[in-house]
């Protein structure tokens, strides 16, 4: 699944999809649910590519091939979709990874200490790092980014405050603050808590369901 790129659209990609027997599916732009999946699972590959490539000391292109050689079974091994790896998803098990100390096929050939035996383990850990590094830097990443109001605070009437519209202007600043504006009368539920504010800014009152406290 890709977006509507000219890249991704274009005839030489739908050729190479046929040709390699893939099912490529265009999204359009403002399937963002959609698109939001990918991005996200990409962008921890990407990263862990990054992370690999940086430890490894790898640069050149046979070093990305090399990359995605060992972080993609990593990442299909993962137990990241509800509880079950990707592979478990596809195929309905587990797949081993030839030469793993605990692996059913163990024999004596693969605990002869060769050269390398051992670099194909180092390897393997490496990308196991890569993939842990990336995933722990997409949830600090989305943890920064995320918004965070705190808790609501209980405007009472003649306070200050700022409120949020949609302005009739460009799509970059549609929505925005408003204020400062006095608050004129709360509205509350049942059980006491604050339903909808009515709000005076200039000769208009209009009503907000949360507007902001402000110190003038």
């Amino acid at each position: 699944m890709t977006d509507e790129g000219r890249g991704w659209a274009s005839d030489e990609m739908m050729s190479w999809a046929a040709s390699h027997n893939i099912q490529h599916m265009i999204s359009p732009g403002e399937a963002h649910t959609r698109l939001s999946l990918v991005e996200r699972r990409h962008q921890v590959l990407r990263k862990s590519l990054e992370v690999y490539m940086d430890d490894m000391k790898l640069s050149s292109v046979n070093g990305l091939k090399e990359a995605l050689a060992y972080t993609l079974p990593q990442i299909n091994s993962t137990p990241s979709v509800a509880g079950y790896s990707p592979s478990q998803w596809v195929i309905g098990y587990q797949p081993g990874f030839p030469g793993d100390l605990l692996a059913e096929g163990l024999n004596p050939c693969h605990l002869d200490g060769s050269i390398s035996f051992e670099q194909q383990l180092e390897k393997r850990s490496a990308a196991k790092q890569a993939l842990v590094k990336a995933d722990a830097d997409r949830r600090l990443r989305r943890a920064l980014l995320r918004r965070y109001a705190g808790t609501n605070v209980v405007l009472e009437p003649g306070q200050t405050c700022f409120y949020w519209r949609d302005a009739r202007h460009g799509d970059l600043v549609k929505i925005r603050w408003l204020g400062p504006a006095k608050v004129i009368l709360r509205e509350d539920y049942y059980s006491g808590k604050p339903s909808l504010s009515w709000i005076s800014h200039g000769t208009q009152a209009t009503s907000s369901m949360c507007p902001s406290p402000c110190s003038i």
